[in-house]
């Protein structure tokens, strides 16, 4: 799920851990280990993220590869990332990589692909164009599965909908298909997220981290409510985002 952090009040950090358990255990469970069999790092290769971030998988996954090169273009993740001694970091734009062609044995990224402000064939393009013969591309992106879609909608934020969804999944696989890439394949998990606590307490901790704090109108307020009732069971209130991992082969 996209964050929007504009502030950085106690509350906020209060409802931002209360989040990261869930997130945590998704990543240590699910994203990191489903990420590493599909590109098959080893020390004999060359990989490549995609919108790095502050480097919250290469940091993971450096260690893996023979090299890691992380590419970010914000400023603010740039000064994170570059502090991980063992990541080579590249300034630059995901639709021009600074490469020559199959300079990777393995092209990744995460949550990027879905960004309404990409071009998304020049993207897919880029990433292939990089990628070695034989080499594995991964990309992980939301998909149509879960009820993270309607959450966003409650809160005020734009979120592509269920069938924009399915859409972009479909075309990042025919744009693979089309830059050369065989065996596509797309692995489908759901990202669960786990809150301990009252209706109106986790109310509070998505408002906080979703929207940082931004006031509800009382229409609004009641139908995250009724939301977040419809989702509690045995004293947890659970949501899911859906997760499509792409996987493809030069």
């Amino acid at each position: 799920m996209k964050l929007i952090k504009r502030t950085r009040s106690a509350a906020w950090w209060r409802a931002w851990r209360d989040f990261e358990r869930g997130s945590r255990k998704w990543q240590r469970g699910v994203e990191l280990p489903t990420i590493a069999a599909l590109c098959k790092f080893s020390k004999s290769k060359d990989a490549l993220e995609v919108g790095a971030g502050s480097g919250r998988l290469a940091s993971k996954f450096a260690a893996k590869c023979r090299m890691l090169c992380a590419i970010e273009h914000d400023e603010k993740a740039l000064a994170t990332l570059r502090k991980d001694k063992q990541v080579k970091v590249v300034d630059a734009d995901l639709h021009a990589l600074p490469f020559a062609d199959e300079s990777f044995d393995c092209v990744y990224s995460a949550w990027v692909l879905q960004s309404r402000r990409l071009e998304l064939p020049t993207a897919v393009a880029e990433q292939a164009r990089v990628l070695k013969k034989k080499g594995r591309l991964v990309a992980v992106i939301e998909n149509e599965e879960g009820d993270d879609a309607e959450l966003m909608e409650l809160l005020g934020k734009k979120s592509h909908d269920k069938r924009k969804r399915r859409k972009i999944v479909t075309d990042i696989k025919k744009l693979l298909h089309a830059n050369g890439c065989r065996k596509v394949e797309e692995e489908r998990k759901r990202v669960c997220f786990e809150f301990h606590y009252p209706v109106e307490r986790t109310a509070e901790i998505l408002r906080q981290i979703i929207i940082s704090g931004e006031k509800l109108n009382e229409s609004q307020q009641s139908k995250l409510r009724k939301f977040l009732e419809k989702r509690r069971k045995k004293g947890k209130v659970i949501f899911t985002q859906g997760a499509s991992f792409i996987s493809a082969e030069k």
